[in-house]
């Protein structure tokens, strides 16, 4: 009995889609980080503007981010 409960909770979660803006409300000192971390390599630069970018994009493509 509870485990039909958990594993119907669990369905009920997975099903649910996250978007970039519903994570940023839930946990706002990400949103925070973000901005010390564009803060911290916009000041010092020991690598060009190019591979910050190219690091970016694939943090992004590896961690499945739709946008």
């Amino acid at each position: 009995m509870a485990s039909a409960l958990v594993l119907r909770r669990h369905a009920q979660n997975v099903r649910k889609r996250s978007t970039p803006s519903k994570v940023q409300m839930r946990l706002p000192g990400l949103v925070w980080g973000g901005v010390a971390m564009e803060a911290a390599l916009g000041r010092k630069r020991l690598v060009s503007l190019r591979y910050i970018q190219l690091g970016k994009v694939r943090a992004t493509a590896r961690i499945g981010c739709p946008f």
